[in-house]
């Protein structure tokens, strides 16, 4: 696929005075996971429509296998939405893997060919060919790309394969793909918007994602604070879209890694710089696959350690899904929805 992925991969919506809405769908390893959220008008705070969970059921081990039963699952929970009148079929976003999504910034500045140059960083990054490639850049100053230099764009780049399999999967269930992004990203993004509602302005904290692959952290000490009253720009400039969130990260890290031969050594080297509160996102049992508890990660970090939930921000949902409101797994989807309803 050449040049801007456009409708597929990301769909400039323009923004609507009425309720927006947008569903996040997470394909974990063995369940997708659905959140519907929707704002209105210029209102910068979100509403937490509906959330639904549907296992893969048994994919035999193969990653087209469980392809295969995305579409179906993805269905079935779509189904159930909409029985209860949430609606999920526009404005859609999905996940893609660290190992699937690949970025770059690019100085460009006095270029008239930007749009080349940045097909061509594409084919660099990814290794891919023109054909096999579905990318998208944009300028600095654009959504996520604040703080970088007059000149720089950022470029995102997937394979055409990777796309194709959400596009389908998400057409099976009668839902129009409009975006994607990467999941760790929109774990922090989640992350940034509950630390948004429960910390002071500039008050440093620990972002945890525990994923299917791994661990990573952040440690972020500006746009935690303001109120979401405030204005848009205000607001919506906490929890962009991941350039400049990573850069407001002034440190990082991923497990597993050579340095550290236990998740429990790299936390405690992560908790060099302090921070009162941890806010932590990701499948209960991914948290038992490396050991550690939700206790154990504060003990670690020296910090007060906080589940994402979603509970925070269910409107109607709350009757609908009691149980799922407080699962700390829904981050990603959270996060891919925040995405769509603020596009």
């Amino acid at each position: 696929m050449t040049g801007r992925w456009a409708a597929q991969f990301v769909q400039c919506v323009q923004f609507a005075r009425g309720r927006r809405t947008a569903t996040g769908i997470d394909v974990g390893a063995g369940e997708v996971r659905v959140v519907v959220l929707s704002r209105v008008g210029r209102r910068a705070d979100v509403r937490l429509d509906g959330l639904e969970i549907e296992p893969l059921g048994d994919t035999n081990g193969r990653e087209g296998g469980r392809w295969d039963a995305v579409g179906p699952a993805l269905a079935a929970a779509a189904s159930r939405l909409a029985a209860r009148g949430v609606r999920c079929d526009a404005r859609g976003v999905m996940g893609l893997g660290d190992d699937e999504l690949r970025t770059a910034r690019l100085d460009l500045a006095g270029r008239d060919d930007v749009a080349e140059a940045a097909r061509q960083a594409a084919e660099r990054v990814s290794g891919l060919a023109p054909d096999a490639l579905a990318f998208d850049w944009r300028h600095d100053g654009h959504d996520g790309c604040r703080g970088g230099r007059p000149g720089e764009v950022a470029i995102a780049v997937a394979s055409q394969r990777h796309l194709q399999r959400r596009i389908d999967a998400a057409a099976l269930a009668g839902v129009d793909l409009t975006a994607v992004d990467g999941e760790s990203i929109a774990a922090l993004r989640a992350l940034r918007y509950a630390a948004l509602h429960e910390l002071d302005a500039d008050e440093p904290y620990f972002a945890i994602w525990f994923g299917d692959e791994g661990v990573r952290g952040w440690w972020l000490e500006h746009g935690a604070g303001g109120s979401p009253a405030g204005s848009q720009a205000a607001f919506q400039a906490a929890f962009q879209a991941h350039s400049q969130a990573a850069s407001q990260a002034s440190l990082q890290f991923d497990f597993p890694d050579r340095a550290h031969a236990a998740l429990a050594d790299a936390l405690r080297t992560f908790a060099q710089r302090p921070a009162g509160c941890a806010f932590v996102a990701g499948d209960v049992r991914c948290l038992a696959r490396f050991g550690v508890s939700l206790a154990d990660v504060g003990d670690l970090l020296g910090a007060v350690a906080l589940p994402f939930e979603s509970v925070h921000w269910a409107g109607d949902a709350r009757a609908a899904a009691h149980a799922d409101l407080h699962s700390p797994s829904f981050a990603v989807a959270f996060g891919l929805a925040l995405k769509g309803v603020w596009a």
